[in-house]
């Protein structure tokens, strides 16, 4: 559709304006002097005026046309600009659950990470708790659970099977029994050996 400049609508409308005033004009000369009074007019100046009557319809309707023209070119631009704002809000909203999925993804992992990394550190504790459990039982005599020392009158001593007691309380025992109180194998007071080392 073609599109029609300002200075050609401003043109055609002073034409509009100067062929209505010219007819007007015309009109007022032809018009009877004497009311009643029948007036004969010379062909030239009917034809003259028809042609002018004629060419002042066509100037309006040639205005007419190209306002109904402004108004569909005007008509046209509003609904690609609603068209063109429609697709812009879409592609906002759409672009709004994309980072919102985004970031509920992102809130999940890093909560699956938080609990993986809760449950390591959970692991991590009862595995110290058992370490150190296992350090006390093994520091300590089975038969008194006194901690066991290199020196003095609770040192350490180990059997023949290898198993750690206190000096005073695996000679007691081996004289009641002679078995290690642990393994139950055969043991005497004879296979007490005293064991060197760093301190416990």
């Amino acid at each position: 559709m073609a599109h029609i400049q300002a200075t050609d609508l401003a043109t055609i409308i002073q034409q509009v304006k100067e062929l209505t005033a010219t007819f007007e004009k015309l009109v007022l000369q032809i018009k009877p002097e004497v009311a009643n009074q029948q007036v004969e007019f010379g062909s030239q100046n009917i034809n003259c005026f028809y042609d002018l009557y004629r060419l002042w319809q066509e100037q309006v309707a040639n205005f007419t046309a190209i306002q109904n023209i402004q108004a569909e070119e005007f008509q046209n631009q509003i609904l690609e600009m609603d068209k063109l704002r429609e697709e812009v809000l879409n592609n906002l909203k759409n672009q709004e659950e994309t980072h919102m999925r985004e970031i509920e993804q992102l809130k999940q992992q890093h909560k699956s990470e938080l609990e993986a990394k809760d449950e390591r550190c959970l692991k991590l504790e009862h595995e110290l708790l058992r370490l150190r459990e296992d350090n006390e039982r093994n520091t300590s005599c089975s038969i008194c659970l006194d901690p066991l020392t290199l020196t003095g009158h609770h040192r350490l001593v180990a059997l023949h099977c290898g198993h750690l007691f206190g000096e005073p309380c695996i000679r007691d025992y081996l004289q009641r029994a002679e078995v290690c109180p642990n393994c139950r194998a055969n043991a005497y007071p004879k296979d007490i050996r005293y064991i060197y080392g760093r301190p416990l």
